[in-house]
Protein backbone atom coordinates (compact mmCIF):
# COMPACT_ATOMS: atom_id res chain seq x y z
CA UNK A 1 0.00 0.00 0.00
CA UNK A 2 2.84 2.43 0.81
CA UNK A 3 4.31 1.60 -2.62
CA UNK A 4 1.75 3.94 -4.20
CA UNK A 5 3.26 6.93 -2.37
CA UNK A 6 6.44 8.65 -3.46
CA UNK A 7 9.64 8.13 -1.50
CA UNK A 8 9.38 11.66 -0.14
CA UNK A 9 5.84 11.07 1.17
CA UNK A 10 6.89 7.81 2.80
CA UNK A 11 9.86 9.52 4.46
CA UNK A 12 7.66 12.37 5.73
CA UNK A 13 5.14 9.86 7.10
CA UNK A 14 7.95 7.95 8.79
CA UNK A 15 9.32 11.13 10.37
CA UNK A 16 5.84 12.20 11.53
CA UNK A 17 5.14 8.77 13.06
CA UNK A 18 8.52 8.67 14.82
CA UNK A 19 8.07 12.25 16.04
CA UNK A 20 4.57 11.39 17.28
CA UNK A 21 5.85 8.37 19.20
CA UNK A 22 8.69 10.42 20.70
CA UNK A 23 6.43 13.32 21.67
CA UNK A 24 3.81 11.01 23.18
CA UNK A 25 6.49 9.21 25.21
CA UNK A 26 7.88 12.56 26.40
CA UNK A 27 4.37 13.79 27.24
CA UNK A 28 3.60 10.69 29.32
CA UNK A 29 6.95 10.85 31.12
CA UNK A 30 6.51 14.57 31.88
CA UNK A 31 2.93 14.06 33.10
CA UNK A 32 3.86 11.12 35.36
CA UNK A 33 6.93 12.91 36.71
CA UNK A 34 5.00 16.08 37.55
CA UNK A 35 2.17 14.02 39.10
CA UNK A 36 4.65 12.20 41.32
CA UNK A 37 6.39 15.46 42.28
CA UNK A 38 3.16 17.26 43.14
CA UNK A 39 1.86 14.30 45.19
CA UNK A 40 5.14 14.17 47.12
CA UNK A 41 4.71 17.88 47.93
CA UNK A 42 1.19 17.21 49.22
CA UNK A 43 2.55 14.26 51.24
CA UNK A 44 5.21 16.55 52.74
CA UNK A 45 2.53 19.09 53.60
CA UNK A 46 0.44 16.39 55.28
CA UNK A 47 3.50 15.18 57.20
CA UNK A 48 4.31 18.67 58.44
CA UNK A 49 0.68 19.37 59.38
CA UNK A 50 -0.02 16.12 61.20
CA UNK A 51 1.78 16.99 64.46
CA UNK A 52 -0.42 20.00 65.09
CA UNK A 53 -3.53 18.16 63.95
CA UNK A 54 -2.70 15.24 66.25
CA UNK A 55 -2.31 17.63 69.16
CA UNK A 56 -5.58 19.44 68.36
CA UNK A 57 -7.54 16.22 67.79
CA UNK A 58 -6.39 14.30 70.83
CA UNK A 59 -6.62 17.33 73.13
CA UNK A 60 -10.37 17.71 72.54
CA UNK A 61 -10.55 20.34 69.79
CA UNK A 62 -11.75 18.08 66.98
CA UNK A 63 -12.84 16.15 64.92
CA UNK A 64 -15.82 15.17 67.10
CA UNK A 65 -15.50 18.37 69.18
CA UNK A 66 -15.51 21.88 67.72
CA UNK A 67 -12.63 22.79 65.45
CA UNK A 68 -9.92 24.66 67.28
CA UNK A 69 -7.85 27.55 65.97
CA UNK A 70 -5.20 25.20 64.60
CA UNK A 71 -7.74 23.21 62.63
CA UNK A 72 -9.08 26.44 61.13
CA UNK A 73 -5.59 27.09 59.73
CA UNK A 74 -5.84 24.11 57.35
CA UNK A 75 -8.80 25.07 55.14
CA UNK A 76 -10.18 22.39 52.86
CA UNK A 77 -8.67 19.55 54.90
CA UNK A 78 -10.76 16.75 56.37
CA UNK A 79 -9.84 14.78 59.48
CA UNK A 80 -11.10 11.43 60.71
CA UNK A 81 -10.27 9.35 63.77
CA UNK A 82 -10.90 5.58 63.94
CA UNK A 83 -10.20 2.85 66.40
CA UNK A 84 -7.45 0.47 65.32
CA UNK A 85 -9.14 -2.73 66.44
CA UNK A 86 -12.59 -2.30 64.87
CA UNK A 87 -11.98 0.68 62.53
CA UNK A 88 -15.05 2.32 64.05
CA UNK A 89 -15.19 6.01 63.13
CA UNK A 90 -14.91 8.16 66.26
CA UNK A 91 -15.30 11.47 64.43
CA UNK A 92 -14.95 13.20 61.09
CA UNK A 93 -14.59 16.91 60.42
CA UNK A 94 -14.00 18.92 57.24
CA UNK A 95 -12.79 22.51 57.49
CA UNK A 96 -14.27 25.05 55.04
CA UNK A 97 -12.01 26.86 52.57
CA UNK A 98 -11.14 30.48 53.45
CA UNK A 99 -14.00 32.11 51.53
CA UNK A 100 -16.53 29.34 52.07
CA UNK A 101 -19.07 28.91 54.84
CA UNK A 102 -19.76 25.26 54.10
CA UNK A 103 -17.14 22.54 54.45
CA UNK A 104 -15.81 20.76 51.35
CA UNK A 105 -17.24 17.39 50.32
CA UNK A 106 -16.09 14.57 52.58
CA UNK A 107 -13.45 12.30 51.08
CA UNK A 108 -14.46 8.73 50.36
CA UNK A 109 -12.21 7.38 53.10
CA UNK A 110 -11.29 3.71 52.61
CA UNK A 111 -13.54 1.36 54.62
CA UNK A 112 -10.49 -0.33 56.07
CA UNK A 113 -7.03 1.17 56.33
CA UNK A 114 -3.61 -0.24 57.02
CA UNK A 115 -0.29 1.37 57.79
CA UNK A 116 3.32 0.39 57.41
CA UNK A 117 4.53 -2.29 59.81
CA UNK A 118 7.56 -0.15 60.62
CA UNK A 119 7.71 3.45 61.91
CA UNK A 120 8.76 6.15 59.46
CA UNK A 121 12.27 7.56 59.60
CA UNK A 122 11.01 11.03 60.59
CA UNK A 123 9.11 10.03 63.72
CA UNK A 124 7.73 6.99 65.50
CA UNK A 125 4.42 6.98 63.62
CA UNK A 126 3.43 4.22 61.24
CA UNK A 127 1.96 5.86 58.13
CA UNK A 128 0.52 5.21 54.71
CA UNK A 129 -0.85 7.47 51.96
CA UNK A 130 -4.00 6.92 49.88
CA UNK A 131 -5.55 8.89 47.03
CA UNK A 132 -9.37 8.87 47.21
CA UNK A 133 -12.27 10.62 45.53
CA UNK A 134 -14.82 12.86 47.20
CA UNK A 135 -17.93 11.08 48.44
CA UNK A 136 -20.29 13.77 47.13
CA UNK A 137 -20.20 17.11 45.40
CA UNK A 138 -17.66 17.96 42.74
CA UNK A 139 -17.16 15.38 40.01
CA UNK A 140 -13.59 14.20 39.93
CA UNK A 141 -12.62 15.87 43.23
CA UNK A 142 -9.79 13.93 44.86
CA UNK A 143 -8.01 13.92 48.19
CA UNK A 144 -4.64 12.69 49.38
CA UNK A 145 -5.07 10.93 52.73
CA UNK A 146 -2.34 10.41 55.32
CA UNK A 147 -3.23 7.51 57.61
CA UNK A 148 -1.17 7.04 60.75
CA UNK A 149 -1.09 5.30 64.08
CA UNK A 150 0.40 7.89 66.37
CA UNK A 151 3.01 6.55 68.77
CA UNK A 152 1.40 8.56 71.59
CA UNK A 153 -2.12 7.24 70.76
CA UNK A 154 -1.60 3.67 69.51
CA UNK A 155 -5.27 2.70 69.73
CA UNK A 156 -6.38 5.10 66.99
CA UNK A 157 -5.88 5.77 63.32
CA UNK A 158 -5.59 9.46 62.45
CA UNK A 159 -6.63 10.23 58.87
CA UNK A 160 -5.82 13.67 57.45
CA UNK A 161 -7.07 14.42 53.93
CA UNK A 162 -5.82 17.30 51.75
CA UNK A 163 -7.72 18.33 48.62
CA UNK A 164 -5.94 17.72 45.32
CA UNK A 165 -7.77 20.33 43.23
CA UNK A 166 -4.53 22.35 42.81
CA UNK A 167 -2.65 19.24 41.68
CA UNK A 168 -5.46 18.21 39.35
CA UNK A 169 -5.76 21.72 37.86
CA UNK A 170 -2.01 21.80 37.18
CA UNK A 171 -2.05 18.34 35.57
CA UNK A 172 -5.07 19.18 33.40
CA UNK A 173 -3.37 22.36 32.20
CA UNK A 174 -0.18 20.42 31.44
CA UNK A 175 -2.16 17.81 29.49
CA UNK A 176 -3.84 20.51 27.42
CA UNK A 177 -0.49 22.18 26.67
CA UNK A 178 1.09 18.83 25.77
CA UNK A 179 -1.76 18.00 23.38
CA UNK A 180 -1.60 21.41 21.68
CA UNK A 181 2.20 21.38 21.35
CA UNK A 182 2.25 17.79 20.07
CA UNK A 183 -0.45 18.56 17.51
CA UNK A 184 1.32 21.75 16.40
CA UNK A 185 4.70 20.02 16.00
CA UNK A 186 3.20 17.14 14.03
CA UNK A 187 1.19 19.47 11.82
CA UNK A 188 4.32 21.60 11.24
CA UNK A 189 6.39 18.54 10.31
CA UNK A 190 3.71 17.31 7.94
CA UNK A 191 3.31 20.77 6.33
CA UNK A 192 7.06 21.24 5.87
CA UNK A 193 7.54 17.77 4.46
CA UNK A 194 4.70 17.87 1.96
Amino acid sequence: MLQRFSLRTRLVLGVVVLAALGLIAADIATYKSLDSFLLSRVDNSLNSTHGGVENAVFNGQGPSGGAGTLLQSIPGYCIQVRTVTTQRVVGTQCIPEFDESTPPPTPRFPKTVTVSAHPSADDDDRIRFYTVSASTGEDGARYRVRVSIESSHPGYYLLIAAPLHGVDDTLHRLLLIELLVTAAVLAGLAALGL
